[in-house]
């Protein structure tokens, strides 16, 4: 009977204070988190970070691209596992035009 929900008030959970701006996605508990900043020079640093929520761990910072990636509006990300490799992956996909598709494949396992 009652629909509202009240939000604990727990900064812990705020994405900001991860160095983080947006999720990609989420996988066995395991959030994937997307950040970037610019740096002195101007350019502009793109990273992944793994969150669990559950244990409150996170990451350093993973897999960081070209100063041009995140600014381009046409990636798009993926998150996933694979049960083949035992690995998480992140896919990146960039529509250069209508006939390109540019595909970066990103795997985190135990060494990699």
């Amino acid at each position: 009977e009652n629909r509202s929900i009240t939000f604990p008030d727990d900064p812990y959970y705020r994405l900001i204070d991860k160095d983080c701006r947006h999720v990609v996605g989420s996988c066995n508990g395991l959030v994937c988190l997307l950040g970037y900043s610019l740096a002195e020079d101007g350019h502009t640093e793109t990273w992944f970070r793994f969150w669990n929520p559950a244990t409150r761990t996170i990451s350093v910072k993973l897999g960081y691209f070209p100063d041009d990636m995140y600014q381009s509006k046409s990636w798009r990300f993926m998150f996933g596992y694979d049960n083949s490799t035992d690995t998480y992956k992140v896919v990146a996909l960039h529509l250069v035009n209508d006939l390109t598709t540019e595909v970066r494949v990103l795997s985190f396992g135990d060494n990699i």
